[in-house]
């Protein structure tokens, strides 16, 4: 990848924001041009990838911070952790549908507040892990019945 650096280190951004009462990040514009991350550098710093960070734009999960005159993508480095959670959650199988509805519990600190999440959301994601459960045990009934075929051709032929 053109552009990026090997070994991208959130300590090269300059601290450019602060933390109000609430914990909440407040962004200091003065600094917002020097913070700023393009799409390249910001995948390399959440580990995911350029083209999953414009298909979480296009399922309305991560928007970039701004865009600029000529169309480049500029995320923020506050958006590092949100990014991070919403591969996380996305490499568990639940679907996009889902991580949107969980995106407003999600903390600063890959964590998540129970108390913000629908009982709806909770039924779906409770709903999607007896599936993914469903197809694991299916999976494994698929292996064992594998092994025992291969078992069975696999002995040497006795004879008649």
């Amino acid at each position: 990848m053109a552009g990026v650096s090997p070994a991208l280190s959130l300590s090269s951004y300059p601290a450019a924001s602060r933390i109000d009462a609430c914990g909440k990040v407040k962004s200091d514009p003065r600094f917002i041009e020097e913070m700023s991350m393009q799409i390249g550098d910001f995948a390399a710093a959440t580990g995911t990838t350029t083209r999953m960070l414009r298909h979480y734009e296009s399922q309305g999960l991560l928007e970039p911070a701004r865009r600029d005159a000529n169309g480049y993508r500029d995320y923020d480095e506050t958006q590092i952790a949100q990014a991070r959670q919403i591969r996380d959650l996305i490499r568990c199988g639940i679907p996009s549908r889902l991580v949107k509805d969980l995106l407003s519990a999600l903390t600063d600190s890959d964590g998540i507040y129970p108390e913000h999440v629908d009982p709806d959301t909770v039924d779906a994601v409770e709903n999607e892990w007896q599936r993914m459960c469903r197809c694991v045990n299916c999976m494994a009934q698929r292996r064992d019945a594998l092994r025992a075929y291969l078992d069975q051709i696999s002995s040497p032929a006795r004879p008649a």
